[in-house]
């Protein structure tokens, strides 16, 4: 009994030297993730070779804009390990740099990969953004319809619909949408909805109360 009680008490000592051991750890790393890109950089100089890391620290690297970085992780993804959301990443870091025919290819191409449901209606937001730019309102609108039909909850896709009944001067409907669905333009570093809503005049307009519902987009 002596011998199970001395037992129990070293191995009650050595968890719980293993819990303060692993929460000094977690502490440790957690000051150095400042944001989502410290994470991803922390993770993909670890394990460069994994496609997780390397496809997330691209998409973080792109939503703070260092574009030519996010281009040579997304691209060295792509060719080693090609799948959708390299592609998608792809098409994003050319559209951000005015070449929509190759933006058009890489979410063209993204599609032949298996995709789950977020990156199906990402990758339609893509191509409804090319078409924006484009002009081609209605095509871009196809689009969003088909993006929401998969992801109802992809709130880019309802910033990009509004947008595009903005560009069409239908202001107060695109307010009223978009403060309906309950989305609004935030404050982001640079996130990726930036290569789209460039357009100050909107971005306050989708900020402002609405007079038929009397909210405020959220900030």
């Amino acid at each position: 009994m002596k011998k199970g009680r001395v037992s129990a008490r070293t191995m009650g000592y050595t968890v719980g030297a293993l819990i303060v051991i692993s929460s000094l750890t977690v502490f440790h790393y957690a000051k150095s993730w400042k944001n989502n890109l410290s994470l991803w950089q922390w993770a993909y100089q670890r394990q460069p070779d994994s496609v997780l890391a390397a496809s997330n620290y691209a998409g973080a690297l792109l939503s703070y804009g260092r574009l030519e970085q996010a281009r040579i992780v997304a691209e060295r993804l792509f060719k080693e390990h090609p799948h959708g959301t390299a592609a998608i990443n792809l098409g994003k870091i050319q559209l951000l740099t005015g070449n929509l025919a190759l933006a058009e290819k890489y979410f063209e191409m993204a599609g032949s990969f298996p995709l789950v449901r977020n990156g199906r209606a990402k990758r339609l937001a893509g191509l409804a953004t090319v078409s924006l730019k484009r002009g081609d309102y209605g095509k871009a609108e196809k689009y969003l319809n088909e993006a929401l039909a998969i992801n109802p909850n992809a709130k880019y896709a309802t910033m990009y619909l509004a947008y595009a009944l903005y560009l069409q001067g239908k202001e107060d409907e695109a307010r009223r949408y978009i403060q309906e669905n309950n989305s609004g333009i935030g404050k982001y570093p640079f996130r990726e909805l930036d290569y789209i809503f460039k357009d100050r005049k909107f971005i306050e307009l989708m900020r402002t109360p609405s007079p038929a519902i009397g909210v405020t987009s959220p900030d």
